[in-house]
């Protein structure tokens, strides 16, 4: 973990490479669902722009 972590080192917790890469394809899949709902709810704008 780096020293920018914003949590305590005794938090902190480490991960396999095959873990932090399906870390990010599930964040990925998120900010696609999230873009979708917010264009489904009638914010275009916003769902172009996203959260991320």
């Amino acid at each position: 973990m780096n020293s920018k972590s914003r949590y305590p080192p005794s938090l902190a917790m480490t991960f396999t490479r095959e873990q932090h890469s399906a870390c990010k394809d599930v964040l990925g899949i998120l900010k696609v669902l999230t873009e979708w709902i917010r264009f489904r709810i009638g914010d275009p704008q916003e769902a172009g722009a996203g959260a991320w």
